[in-house]
């Protein structure tokens, strides 16, 4: 799971933040109590589906842990 959310956050930081309006913030992973690990900011300007889908599998494989 390290390997993956390594490259979210490189996904993440792939773009510099230089208009704020471009940018998003996305829950991720899942604590014991059900609530969202945390968020991260992306940029619309990277691959945005991509980014959510390995959002989507960190936060699934987080839930199988728990």
């Amino acid at each position: 799971m390290v390997a993956l959310f390594t490259e979210i956050e490189e996904l993440t930081l792939s773009v510099s933040c230089l208009d704020a309006n471009s940018w998003k913030l996305t829950a991720y992973g899942v604590k014991a109590c059900g609530d969202s690990q945390g968020y991260i900011a992306y940029s619309s300007e990277i691959n945005t589906s991509l980014f959510l889908e390995k959002i989507d599998e960190y936060t699934l494989a987080e839930k199988n842990i728990i």
